[in-house]
């Protein structure tokens, strides 16, 4: 069977934010000391196949298709987009659940990742080389 690498990428990162995301979020949590919640994700994948009922916080994920710059082809990279949009209550939080997420992604080897866009309204891009 092939594996299709976008469908293993979403799943990486679904995993990283389901599963390893409320560590760091609660390390956080605990060193900030002003009381904020930081809620772990109820969900996080794409945006069709969140469950009915699932309230917030939660995160959707989107991935393009795989393309290659030139300088990409000849060391046989494939540069992947990767949208999460992210939904808390406290939109104020955005900013630490970004820091834990960064923090997550450092932890764990996703590839050569980096973020090319974050928002106050909880869109994050980043791209990861594979």
């Amino acid at each position: 069977m092939i594996e299709i690498q976008e469908e293993i990428i979403l799943k990486e990162i679904s995993d990283l934010l389901m599963n390893e995301l409320p560590k760091y979020l609660l390390e956080l949590e605990e060193q900030s000391g002003d009381g904020a919640s930081l809620l772990p994700l109820r969900y996080a994948g794409p945006e069709g196949a969140m469950p009915v009922g699932t309230g917030a916080p939660y995160a959707f994920i989107r991935i393009e298709e795989g393309k290659c710059t030139e300088k990409d082809r000849i060391i046989k990279n494939v540069v992947y987009t990767v949208y999460i949009q992210w939904k808390i209550l406290e939109y104020r939080l955005i900013w630490r659940y970004y820091t834990a997420f960064l923090i997550c992604i450092d932890a764990f080897s996703l590839g050569n990742c980096e973020i090319t866009e974050k928002k106050t309204t909880g869109d994050l891009c980043l791209q990861i080389k594979r």
